[in-house]
């Protein structure tokens, strides 16, 4: 193999002899440290090579060895032969092996190629700028290849170059494996992104709720001294920015400076749970009033919390009924369609499935755990000692509460 590259000095180091000068008339080359060691080359050795023209061999005179600079970089990475001979099976009656090499001609001499038995080639390498390329870059790139490989960018180049030129790359190959990748994985990630939406969301409420419960008597305070719904939560509202906006803030400043382009949106939680509370019978506080009048009576004490008998609100039957018609649907779908349909981005509905199953259950769960825990509870009564068959009849009759927090009914 006849090569001329351009540049050699800057990507080689001068090993034996020297650099390679010559003439398309007498040619000179040099060869890698690896090639002269396998064809058994040196300062001063004659490569002939077959003529085009004449029946005698045309010689080429070996100058010096080099040793690459940067194996793996691209210079060298791109032409392995370059830089290491390769043994070369040729078959006829027998199999016969051979050292292939490449014979590097400095530019002077790289007129010499024409004149020799081959196909000289003249090629153009470029190193892509790939630290821009994101994913979103897919569909651009894959349409500018498609483009300069055989479209209107192709045109322009033979314009520019040569009416026989052509685009060779592996590009083309990189990025439909990333395509396939994406499309199996994206099922996945979708899945992923639904159920740690589904648990930040879930954290979120009950975090909610245990704030609700360890301030009730605080917020029936406010609203007995005539706060309204509105201060009330405005005031919440200031309370919990002064830790979320700073974080919010930080996360969008942490997303603005790893995320091209920019995007995103934070959400402060507003604590609407207290304004849709009712008022209970015998919890709010009522100020004293004054004028030698008696205050008035309080009111009586609410019975039990029965979660077996408690009849459930509509809303909350018309919320767990169509949790369950859309986890019906998502796996009737996943089973139906499967993964394969939902485009780049997944169906919603199929990604979900799992996050809906998981709420059904849930609800399933909440609406069931005391009917065990009074079969438990009954043997339970035989033990000695009160704690523990207290305890589970409590834990299977009434609601969880704060712990910190007495209600009339564990004084019952």
């Amino acid at each position: 193999m006849l090569s001329s590259p351009s540049r050699l000095p800057g990507h080689a180091t001068l090993r034996k002899g020297r650099l390679a000068a010559g003439t398309a008339e007498a040619p000179e080359a040099v060869v890698t440290t690896q090639t002269a060691g396998s064809l058994h080359l040196k300062p001063g050795s004659v490569v002939h090579v077959p003529s085009k023209t004449s029946p005698e061999p045309l010689a080429v005179t070996i100058t010096g060895i080099v040793e690459p600079l940067g194996p793996q970089s691209p210079y060298w990475a791109v032409e392995p032969l370059l830089r290491t001979p390769a043994l070369t099976a040729k078959v006829s009656d027998e199999i016969k092996y051979y050292w292939q090499g490449a014979l590097l001609l400095s530019p002077d001499s790289a007129a010499f190629i024409l004149s020799t038995n081959t196909e000289p080639e003249l090629f153009f390498r470029y190193m892509p700028t790939a630290g821009h390329l994101t994913g979103r870059d897919t569909d651009r790139l894959a349409s500018a290849l498609d483009s300069a490989a055989s479209g209107p960018d192709l045109v322009k180049l033979r314009e520019a170059v040569g009416g026989n030129a052509a685009l060779a790359t592996d590009l083309d190959e990189i990025v439909d494996a990333y395509r396939s990748m994406r499309e199996a994985i994206n099922p996945v990630v979708a899945v992923a992104v639904f159920g740690i939406g589904t648990v930040a969301a879930v954290v979120l409420a009950m975090t909610g709720g245990l704030f609700v419960a360890r301030r009730d008597s605080e917020l029936a305070l406010l609203r007995s001294r005539g706060a309204s719904l509105t201060g009330i939560g405005l005031r919440l509202l200031g309370e919990t920015s002064a830790v979320a906006v700073p974080a919010a803030a930080l996360a969008l400043g942490l997303a603005v400076l790893t995320v091209r382009p920019p995007g995103g949106s934070g959400g402060i939680p507003s604590p609407l749970r207290p304004r849709r509370r009712p008022r209970r019978p015998g919890r709010d506080v009522r100020p004293a009033r004054t004028g030698g009048r008696p205050p008035p009576t309080p009111a009586p004490a609410r019975g039990r919390d029965d979660l077996l008998t408690a009849r459930p609100s509509r809303r909350r039957t018309v919320f767990e009924l169509t949790l369950l018609v859309l986890a019906v649907g998502a796996v009737a779908s996943l089973r139906l369609r499967g993964t394969d349909d939902g485009g780049d981005s997944g169906d919603p509905l199929v990604s979900a499935a799992p996050v809906l199953v998981g709420l059904i259950a849930a609800s399933l769960l909440v609406r069931i755990y005391p009917l065990p825990l009074r079969w438990l509870a009954r043997p339970a009564h035989r033990l000695r000692g009160a704690v523990g068959p207290l305890a589970l009849a409590r834990a299977g009759r009434a609601r969880p509460r704060a712990p910190s927090r007495c209600s009339p009914s564990s004084s019952r």
